[in-house]
């Protein structure tokens, strides 16, 4: 299932049509009418890693906190939940300590603005997806080297965190 918020705008229709058709189950996004939904454009580098990046995330800086709670019973019983970074830290923090309390949540920080937001619950995480600037914020290490990258995730791992798996 697929828990977001989406705005009541020209391009809803069209997210939830074509996620339903790749077979996620769309029926606990929330459809607000007060703000568009997000649009985000990045460029990559030549391994795939972001140079640059806009975003309008606006939609779920201010998600209701009655929204994980609605969906307490479906949070809970996923064998993982996977998000991203984007949401506030306050908000990943409720989901983890209380919404999707004992699940297995998994994060990827998809940015390095992201990275530093989310750095001080980074422990609290089943698994996190870096990318080498990432795991650099989220270690507190530099990144520049092979083996850099190996005492970086071993720093990283050094949290409670059950799984890290890292794109270079």
């Amino acid at each position: 299932a697929l828990l977001t918020a989406v705005g009541s705008d020209v391009y809803v229709e069209k997210i939830l049509r074509d996620s339903a058709k790749a077979g996620i189950d769309v029926s606990h996004v929330l459809v607000r009418g007060d703000v568009s939904s997000s649009c985000y454009i990045a460029m990559l580098d030549e391994r795939g890693d972001m140079l640059l990046a806009m975003s309008d995330m606006r939609i779920i800086q201010d998600l209701p906190g009655a929204y994980l709670e609605e969906n307490r019973a479906l949070l809970q019983g996923a064998a993982a939940i996977v998000c991203d970074a984007c949401l506030p830290c306050a908000y990943l923090e409720e989901l983890l300590d209380g919404a999707a309390a004992g699940a297995k949540v998994l994060v990827d920080p998809v940015s390095t603005a992201y990275a530093r937001n989310m750095e001080p619950i980074v422990g609290k995480f089943y698994g996190v997806k870096p990318n080498e600037m990432e795991l650099s914020i989220l270690s507190g290490l530099t990144v520049e080297s092979e083996a850099d990258v190996e005492r970086a995730a071993e720093a990283l791992l050094g949290y409670p965190n059950r799984a890290l798996l890292m794109h270079h």
